[in-house]
């Protein structure tokens, strides 16, 4: 078991100590977090910008006690995938050989579970497009007594793209809603290159104006008070183009939290991020709690 699954096992049945007042129960216990996790689930999503230093900034936020049970990364060269597994239950998906990941390597997305028990694996492609296979990175594990699947994946980029990002919403959705409606909860998270009010986003908002036909709740909407707003906090140039989503039918609309590496400082630069301990990628960090409900 990796020293990430020992800290969630731990910090989860002491989750479970405080909600039941369970005696005899301890920090060691080999119970999965399925069975002690409270209604909640952190999740982390990064591109990665194929840079050691940025996965560096994941696997710390990784290794603290509030680290995420999920995480979601995009733009992974293949040279750091052996990493990437010692983080928990990881799953590649290559979208094209990349030069900058080194001669014949690929670049694609990664998720990973953190959690004790095992993870399916499964990567869909949605649309190909100008040499990329534009697709999902998935994990199925239990969380919380329930299938969850949780996968990252990053849209084309460019603004000529809108009609191909707009394709790879609109699979999203179609796989998604079926994956929902067999009972899984479904977390889908990553670089989608648009901005909330735009139409591929339409696909994927389940709450809020503009058209949203999604099954989606955003990170955004789910924290503090909560929010019908398709906004949130800007992760590149002062825009917000990473998302986290969750299936909304289970989640509660209010309760959760949204974080960004040091907050937004327009204009800050790539070095700017390093000196202040952030990540050496041009993306901020995205992660937050999302709040869980039964179904019924």
């Amino acid at each position: 078991m990796t020293r990430s699954r020992v800290r969630h096992v731990a910090g989860l049945a002491a989750a479970g100590i405080a909600l039941t007042g369970a005696i005899g129960v301890t920090a060691t216990t080999n119970a999965p977090p399925a069975e002690a996790a409270p209604g909640s689930i952190r999740i982390i999503t990064h591109n990665l910008e194929k840079e050691q230093g940025a996965l560096d900034a994941v696997k710390a936020k990784v290794a603290a006690t509030d680290g995420p049970e999920v995480v979601l990364l995009q733009e992974v060269c293949e040279s750091l995938l052996p990493q990437i597994n010692d983080m928990g239950h990881a799953n590649f998906r290559p979208r094209k050989t990349h030069p900058k990941c080194g001669e014949g390597q690929k670049i694609g997305e990664a998720v990973v579970w953190t959690g004790g028990n095992e993870a399916g694996k499964n990567n869909p492609t949605l649309v190909k497009d100008a040499g990329h296979r534009y697709g999902l990175a998935c994990v199925t594990f239990r969380y919380a007594g329930r299938s969850t699947r949780a996968c990252s994946t990053h849209l084309a980029a460019g603004e000529d793209k809108d009609g191909v990002r707009t394709k790879i919403t609109r699979d999203i959705r179609a796989k998604s809603t079926t994956w929902i409606g067999n009972g899984h909860r479904v977390i889908v998270g990553g670089d989608f290159n648009s901005n909330p009010q735009d139409g591929a986003m339409d696909h994927m908002y389940g709450v809020g104006g503009g058209g949203a036909v999604g099954p989606f709740r955003e990170l955004h909407q789910m924290a503090g008070e909560g929010t019908t707003a398709r906004a949130g906090l800007a992760t590149k140039g002062g825009r917000k183009i990473d998302y986290i989503f969750v299936s909304e039918r289970d989640t509660r609309p209010s309760g959760g939290t949204e974080q960004t590496c040091n907050g937004e400082k327009p204009g800050e630069t790539v070095d700017d991020y390093e000196a202040n301990h952030c990540t050496t990628s041009d993306h901020r960090l995205l992660w937050g709690t999302a709040k869980l409900k039964s179904r019924g």
